[in-house]
């Protein structure tokens, strides 16, 4: 099973960056009811360059 999730980019905190999973259509955000993942969190030590 093939699954496609598209994300945003939400926020910046001191260590991390957070994606939000949206719609591919509308690119709006998805509830937690409708989302496959959700929200992720990137930390930023593991990240090569600048995080968009």
């Amino acid at each position: 099973m093939k699954v496609r999730v598209i994300f945003k980019f939400e926020k910046e905190t001191k260590g991390a960056v957070r994606y939000q999973e949206v719609d591919e259509d509308t690119m709006e955000p998805l509830n937690f009811k409708e989302a496959f993942i959700g929200t992720i969190y990137l930390r930023k030590a593991q990240i090569e360059g600048i995080a968009p």
